[in-house]
Order: structure tokens, then C-alpha cells, then sequence
């Protein structure tokens, strides 16, 4: 058995490639992950732990410190498609470590804002959301993509550990900063992890494709006995996963790509609504603010479990299958929220919003690389990414002004349930899309 195999590929011939677990795209996976859990304070997750601490000292409302939010997030999701772009020409390598040496900038200047110049409150938020939920998330994805083709799926599931971990950690670790040091020491401590664990390790042990190493995806050597014919690998590939290179103004074309963006975009905006004010949502019922933000862990711990399964299945159960199911629970999830009466069943609530979050961060995540090729995966990506971003800063505000009106949440939750089971039927019809000459709808 050779020394950088667990797994000799001349005793698997025709079979799925074997595992190696000493390859480099182990290394990849752990760094995609990282780059996903450190991308936590550009996070919705993360920023709700702060609203109530920085609205109260401050002196704004709820609805002042959500519509900075959703501004800070529109105009950072416009440039969502350009860091794609930036990202398919220059690599993951030095923007992973630039995202997070510029991370903890923002983060020092969120903990720098002032009651009388609110506006670097909507620029500390900007550089949060560009840097953070854009760039760092945007890398995690894109190694992915270039890595993994018939592990794709399985391989996103567990770089979503990272996410899981951020947030089943983050809010109830800023929680606890904010309640020993205040807000904005503890903005200056998640700045002070971001440049000890993510900058100088990327430059280090990042590499951009398998190709630049020798390697092949999916942890394959060049001597695999199932690569000694490209067609033949092809022929091996799920129905699902193209090796066809579409630009985004094919993939834009399509009715797939929208059928989709339908169901992330409602996942986007109910989902990012429901975190941002998780504490507020939950208190009629009793449960406390720190419990509130430690259900958080009960998220993830649901999402961990049902990315990994997701991720397992992608490439063999249709993509629009599996989305349908996670958009549909979200559906579920926002019924149970209106007419819960008990604390306990806020645990309930929570699983079922991790279980179901958990499909959308693995098959959702690799959907985009898997339907249109590798080629523009960064640039297609991230535009999907600007019009998911604009949906979720468009989710604390209808819930803020219901609040601010009414006393109550109540009526936003009610357009909340109803846009989840909409959609769920529109991406039920997402097939992948099929290339022609003539690239019609398709």
C-alpha cells in the first residue's frame, strides 16, 4: 500500500474513487471550514447577539438598527458577483487571509461606534457583511467546488461543521463577552481571533486547485485506474453534475437558476428575520434572552447531522428534492413559532430549524458549481449570493416595523409561513438546466 494512501485504487477499478484520507483535500475540507466558521461576524447568528446591548446604549429604535442592517446588506450584496469574479481569477489562497485580516478590521471599527455618528454603524455593518458573509463564505465554497466533483455534496456537508459550530458558539460566546466586558470589547476580541487563526494559516496551508499540486479531485492521484479514460470518468459522473462550463449570462438565462434562487431567497430572508430577532420572538413565550441565544447550539448541532446527510445524497437524490424538503420545513418551523405556547417546544422549534438549514447549507451550497461547471463557479455563485443577500437584509425589517406598529410580530410571521410554502413548490420544478446552442429558457 502506498504511503499517501489508506485505500489502494488498483483494488477499486470501476468503483466511486478511493478515500484518502492523507491527501491534501483533507487539509482543504478542514481550511473550507474554517474559513466558514470565522466568517461568523459578518453572520446574521452572530450580529444578533448584539442588537438589544447596542440599541439600548446607543438610544436608537429596533427599526433605526434594522434598517441599517438591511442597508449595509443590499449594497454589500451588489458586489457579491464581482468578489466571484475576483475569487475565479485569483484564488482562494490570498483572499481567504485578506477577508480575515480585513474582517477584523470591521470588527474593531463596530466596536468604535458612537451614539452621535451613526453612520459608521451602517459602514461597520457594510464592511461586516461584504467581508464576512461575502468573501469568507464565498472562499469556503469555492474550494469546494474546485476539490470535489463526485464527493461534492459530502464534502460541503463537512465544511458546514464550521458553520454549524459558529453557530451553535458564536451568539452564546458574544453573550457572554458582552455580559463580562461590554459590547464593544468584545467586537475587539472576535477581531483579535480572526487575525490569530485564520490570516498567516491561509497563506501558509491554502492551495487553490488539485491540479497545482499533482492531485485530481475528489482526493484521487493521477494513476486512479478509473481516470485512464476521460469519457469513461464522465459516464461516472451523477446525472446532476455537469462538466459543462456555463458564464453567468447563460446560467442567468435559465429558469432553473430562478427557480432556485425562489427558494434560497425565501430561506435567505425568513431565515436571516427569524436569527436577527430570535431572543424577541421567544420572549412572549418566556424563554429567557440568553437561552434564546443558546438554542442557537440546538441549531447546530440539527444542522450538522442533516448537512451530513444532505451532503451524502446530493448527486443521488435530485437536487429539487432535497431543497423542497428544507424550504418546506422552514415552512413548518414558522407554523410552529405562531401558535407555540410552552418554553419548552422553542427546542422543537430550533431542531427544525437546523434540520432543514442544515440541507440548504450542503446541497444548496453546492448546487450552483454542480449545475453549471467549475469554470465561473465563483462569478455565478456569487451572483446567486448578491440576490440571497438582498433577500436576508430584507428580513429583520418586516418584522421590526410589525413590532414598532403593532406590539407584536405576529403579522410578519403570518407572511413569513406563507412565502416558504410558495416557494417550495416552485423549486420542486428546478431540474437541472441542459445546454444548447441557442441557450433558450430552459
Amino acid at each position: 500500500m502506498p504511503p499517501d494512501s489508506l485505500v489502494s485504487p488498483a483494488n477499486h477499478p470501476t468503483s466511486s474513487p478511493p478515500l484518502r484520507l492523507r491527501h491534501y483535500g483533507i487539509v482543504i475540507i478542514g481550511f473550507a471550514a474554517l474559513s466558514t466558521f470565522m466568517s461568523a461576524p459578518g453572520q446574521t447568528h452572530s450580529m444578533a447577539s448584539f442588537v438589544d446591548p447596542m440599541v439600548d446604549e446607543l438610544g436608537i429604535t429596533q427599526t433605526t438598527y434594522s434598517m441599517a442592517y438591511m442597508i449595509a446588506t443590499a449594497l454589500a450584496a451588489l458586489s457579491y458577483s464581482l468578489l466571484g469574479r475576483v475569487i475565479d481569477r485569483y484564488g482562494a489562497r490570498s483572499l481567504m487571509a485578506f477577508a480575515a485580516a480585513a474582517l477584523g478590521g470591521a470588527c474593531c471599527l463596530m466596536s468604535a461606534v458612537p451614539a452621535d455618528f451613526i453612520f459608521l454603524l451602517y459602514l461597520g455593518m457594510f464592511l461586516c457583511r461584504l467581508l464576512g458573509q461575502g468573501m469568507m463564505y464565498l472562499v469556503s465554497t469555492w474550494l469546494v467546488g474546485e476539490w470535489f466533483e463526485k464527493r461534492r455534496g459530502l464534502a460541503m456537508g463537512l465544511v458546514g461543521i464550521g458553520g454549524s459550530a459558529s453557530v451553535m458558539l458564536a451568539a452564546g460566546f458574544n453573550n457572554t463577552m458582552i455580559d463580562l466586558h461590554g459590547w464593544r470589547q468584545a467586537w475587539l476580541i472576535l477581531a483579535g481571533i480572526l487575525w490569530a487563526t485564520t490570516v498567516i494559516p491561509a497563506l501558509l496551508f491554502v492551495r487553490n486547485r488539485p491540479e497545482d499540486m499533482g492531485l485530481l479531485p475528489d482526493l484521487r492521484l493521477p494513476e486512479d485506474a478509473e481516470l485512464e479514460s476521460s469519457s469513461d470518468q464522465d459516464d461516472k459522473l451523477p446525472t446532476e453534475i455537469t462538466r459543462e462550463d456555463w458564464t453567468v449570462a447563460e446560467a442567468i438565462r435559465t429558469a432553473t437558476f430562478w427557480k432556485l434562487i425562489a427558494g434560497m431567497a425565501t430561506w435567505a430572508m425568513v431565515g436571516t428575520g427569524l436569527a436577527f430577532y430570535q431572543a424577541s420572538l421567544l420572549k412572549p413565550i418566556g424563554v429567557p434572552r440568553n437561552y434564546a441565544l443558546w438554542l442557537f447550539a440546538i441549531q447546530a448541532i440539527s444542522a450538522v447531522i442533516s448537512s451530513l446527510v444532505a451532503g451524502y445524497y446530493t448527486g443521488r437524490i435530485p437536487t429539487r428534492y432535497l431543497l423542497c424538503v428544507s424550504v418546506s420545513g422552514l415552512a413548518i418551523a414558522v407554523l410552529l413559532l405562531l401558535t407555540i405556547q410552552s418554553p419548552w417546544l422553542a427546542i422543537l422549534y430550533s431542531m427544525l430549524l437546523g434540520l432543514n438549514g442544515g440541507i440548504l447549507r450542503s446541497t444548496g451550497a453546492v448546487v450552483w458549481v454542480n449545475f453549471f461547471g467549475r469554470r465561473h463557479q465563483g462569478a455565478i455563485a456569487g451572483t446567486a449570493m448578491s440576490i440571497l443577500a438582498i433577500a436576508s437584509a430584507l428580513g429583520p425589517l418586516p418584522l421590526a416595523l410589525s413590532f414598532d406598529l403593532h406590539g407584536s410580530h405576529q403579522p410578519t410571521l403570518v407572511c413569513f409561513f406563507i412565502l416558504p410554502v410558495v416557494s417550495a413548490a416552485i423549486i420542486f420544478t428546478a431540474t437541472p438546466p441542459e445546454k444548447k446552442s441557442s441557450d433558450p429558457l430552459t
